[in-house]
Parts: C-alpha cells; structure tokens; sequence
C-alpha cells in the first residue's frame, strides 16, 4: 500500500492430493522487519489446510493484533468455496451457495441472513 503496509499471503491447497491451492489468510502490517514473511512462513510450515494450519492461524490472529498485525482468515466448504471469512476485528461473514456453486446467502457470525441472491433462468 502506499503507506508502506504490505500485506502477506498465505496460500495453501485444500486437499492433500490437490493441485489447487486456496487463498486461507491475509496479514497486514508494517514489514520493515520482516515479520509478515516471518508470520507466513510459521503458518505456512503445515503444508495442507487443515485444523492445525488453521489454528495456527487464530493464534496469529490474536497475538499479533497486539503487534500491529491484522490477520484475516478465510474457510472453505467441502465444494472448494468460500464459506466464511474472519477478520482481523474478529467479524465473521458466512456465506451460502445453491446446487450450481452461486452465492445465495450472506450471513453474520451466528447464520443471521444479512443479504439473499436469487436466480432467473431465462430461455
């Protein structure tokens, strides 16, 4: 950013044998010291998104929020797709797709339904 924030990837397949990898996390900060490539790397080390890489992530969450750090971390449902998406102020957004894989619902940390998409077929 033009204010000197970077901002750190975490990138991570979703399955063991996949080929795909996902976008799980972002952290932002101040990386004169190089603590964001740092941050990534301890994450990163878990190979696979799972429970452990995961957890990792919501420990950097909370203790680096205290070191000017925002990490904002994004789950995915058994289909690959966004299903909701921590962030760094700990908002949770649920999000809810129909059979086609289109999104059809937006929901608040406890499945509150915030905004419904509907789709017309047209022939």
């Amino acid at each position: 950013y033009p204010d000197g924030t970077s901002v750190g990837l975490v990138w991570a397949p979703l399955y063991p044998t996949s080929h795909y990898h996902a976008l799980i996390a972002t952290i932002e900060g101040d990386d004169s010291d190089g603590g964001i490539e740092a941050l990534v790397r301890k994450v990163m080390k878990n190979g696979v998104a799972n429970s452990a890489m995961y957890q990792s992530l919501r420990q950097c969450q909370n203790v680096e929020a205290g070191n000017g750090y925002l990490v904002t971390i994004l789950n995915y449902d058994g289909y690959g797709m966004v299903s909701s998406v921590e962030s760094a102020t700990g908002n949770i957004t649920n999000f809810g797709y129909d059979c086609l894989g289109r999104l059809v619902r937006i929901g608040d940390r406890f499945d509150r339904v915030a905004k419904l998409f509907n789709y017309n077929f047209s022939r």
